[in-house]
């Protein structure tokens, strides 16, 4: 069994993203995800047994999404049995954390936790880098300017703009239309969310990272 913590702390387009996430594997027993009763225990020690933000459940359901992601990544890689994967640890902050940042650091962690070393693990933990500066699990392609047709691009704006990601279905059609065929990503824009301000595929298709 590995445990592992992994920090994002890095700024984006002059702002902050953060989480830390910690998660625990054990080998055998089949693949499954769970997320700790004492993932936000730092947020009751600090304030109060009652304390629990509303953002609470959509980080739960980002770090579980992050993990699977992390097992999709190794699962065809000889060597890496499949593994019971526990989020032990989410520790975030209101004004510097969305759940795509979650996501992104159980991705790490997870992938440390199981052991998996090399170059798909760039150095962001304890440090602020500049965009693009370290590859993005979630960024793992170039994104095709053949992409951005005027359709896309009225949607993407008006979300930004608006801070309603109700339309992320319909940017998933549109973006489809275009060309794109990356699974992940229109996957991302249909799934139910929550989608919030920072969303990696709005983000991209505005050119903000």
């Amino acid at each position: 069994m590995g445990t592992a913590s992994y920090k994002l702390l890095k700024v984006v387009g002059g702002r902050l993203r953060y989480a830390d996430v910690t998660a625990s594997s054990e080998f055998g027993g089949g693949c499954s995800i769970s997320v700790s009763p004492t993932a936000f225990a730092w947020l009751k020690s600090a304030y109060g047994p009652d304390a629990e933000w509303p953002e609470c459940d959509a980080h739960r359901a980002a770090a579980v999404a992050g993990a699977e992601f992390a097992l999709r990544h190794v699962a065809d890689r000889d060597g890496i049995p499949e593994a019971r994967v526990v989020i032990d640890r989410i520790h975030t902050a209101p004004a510097d954390t969305v759940p795509d940042d979650v996501a992104y650091a159980a991705v790490f962690a997870v992938w440390q936790a199981l052991g998996v070393e090399g170059s798909q693990l760039p150095a962001l933990t304890g440090k602020r880098t500049k965009p693009g500066a370290s590859p993005d699990p979630f960024r793992p392609f170039a994104f095709s300017p053949a992409w951005r047709s005027p359709t896309v691009l009225a949607l993407a704006s008006q979300m930004y703009e608006s801070r309603d990601f109700g339309a992320m279905p319909i940017l998933a059609d549109a973006l489809q239309d275009a060309g794109c065929d990356r699974a992940y990503v229109l996957d991302h824009c249909r799934s139910p969310g929550p989608h919030v301000g920072g969303c990696w595929v709005v983000d991209l298709v505005l050119g903000k990272e």
